[in-house]
């Protein structure tokens, strides 16, 4: 096994020098759970990974594929934040299929109540005293419009507003009824699907893992590389169960 010593760390030798550096950035160990971290070394000493980075940059070099210039932290920062991901105890993705469209259709019906007051109440929705929705659209990275000096609120908006395109929209420009409706498309249009039949498995987290490290490969290299997710999975779950077989089957449902 052929392997550069930089400090501590024994990186392998096709390991890129863009990506050794992400070891040596606090912002990056910062940015993920310890657990991750702890682990991330795998994906830069362990030999194993030798042929995953050597697919990935022919996969970065190929037509469509990632021309820019730290193709290496790219798979990198993508293998970290999907593992991440995939530990995490996030009640959301621990929901079944089914109790998924439980919690939509609750959410639903608690956006038309909210909108209602907002909307058919005495006073401009800005002016109502919704601190804890105020609070809560914030905490959802949505900012509402405030209330102009003669007391009323800034224009509203209209029920004709197309809703889907909402995400392109300066957020410091909705209203509260639009930002509500605005939260309502954005949970019917990504958080509903449920990819996992078990989330709550034992082996959930590898799935997940595996699921979002491929959605990241096709994103950025716009190949699928089943053989370097099996390997970087098996890798960083230390589990020689995980082929790809597996990987196919999650990613493709064959």
């Amino acid at each position: 096994m052929r392997v550069v010593a930089q400090g501590k760390t024994r990186y392998l030798d096709v390991v890129p020098c863009s990506a050794r550096r992400v070891f040596e950035d606090p912002r990056y160990k910062d940015s993920v759970a310890a657990e991750t971290w702890q682990v991330a070394p795998r994906l830069v000493t362990d030999d194993r990974m030798r042929s995953v980075w050597v697919m990935i940059e022919r996969a970065a070099g190929a037509p469509g594929g990632y021309f820019g210039s730290d193709w290496a932290v790219t798979f990198l920062l993508g293998a970290l934040y999907a593992f991440d991901r995939a530990a995490t105890d996030d009640p959301w993705e621990q929901k079944t299929q089914r109790e998924r469209r439980e919690w939509m259709a609750k959410m639903d019906a608690a956006v038309d109540v909210l909108e209602s007051l907002a909307t058919e109440g005495p006073a401009p929705a800005e002016a109502l005293p919704f601190p804890v929705l105020r609070d809560l659209l914030r905490k959802l990275g949505v900012g509402v419009r405030g209330v102009a000096p003669n007391g009323t609120a800034y224009s509203e908006g209209s029920n004709t507003v197309d809703h889907s395109q909402l995400w392109d929209l300066s957020r410091n420009e909705w209203s509260i009824p639009e930002a509500l409706r605005h939260y309502r498309e954005q949970c019917h249009r990504s958080w509903i699907e449920q990819p996992l039949s078990k989330p709550r498995d034992i082996k959930a987290p590898r799935a997940r893992f595996i699921i979002n490290l491929s959605d990241w490969l096709v994103s950025n290299y716009g190949a699928p590389l089943q053989d370097a997710i099996a390997t970087t999975a098996e890798v960083m779950f230390d589990d020689d169960a995980i082929n790809v077989r597996l990987v196919r089957r999650l990613t493709t449902g064959r």
